[in-house]
């Protein structure tokens, strides 16, 4: 499955200074698509995570963002029993918290691998997903 934040939600504003944009004080939005199959037919599910009152985007934030989406994955998808997480270099998920306490965020141990792609090189449909909400 894939990871990754939005871009913070911000206020609007009729003209943003560029530290109204990339001030990073909005509410931070993180989303998960799980692409995988129901009853022989490919699917895919999207989870989003909206961090109310919380703009943190962190290692211990991701360690508990990612614990949520596992449960719900395992909660709606029972049958998903093997994952290969995908997510951008960001320093969130490339810092070693995540890697380290990975077996008790995975409660099931249906995480086989983690993959890191550069910046631009990772978009996928979770980015097509985060353009239309």
């Amino acid at each position: 499955f894939f990871l990754d934040f939005k871009m913070k939600v911000l206020p609007a504003y009729f003209r943003e200074g560029q530290l109204q944009h990339y001030g990073k004080r909005g509410m931070s939005y993180h989303g998960a698509a799980l692409r995988h199959e129901v009853d022989g037919k490919p699917t895919i599910l999207y989870i989003d995570i909206v961090l109310d009152g919380e703009n943190q985007q962190d290692a211990v934030t991701t360690c508990a963002i990612i614990e949520v989406t596992l449960h719900i994955i395992n909660r709606i998808a029972p049958n998903v029993k093997h994952l290969t997480i995908q997510s951008d270099c960001a320093s969130n998920y490339s810092n070693h918290l995540p890697k380290l306490v990975m077996r008790d965020l995975d409660q099931h141990g249906i995480v086989d691998l983690w993959v890191h792609t550069e910046a631009q090189d990772g978009k996928s449909f979770l980015d097509g997903h985060f353009a239309v909400v």
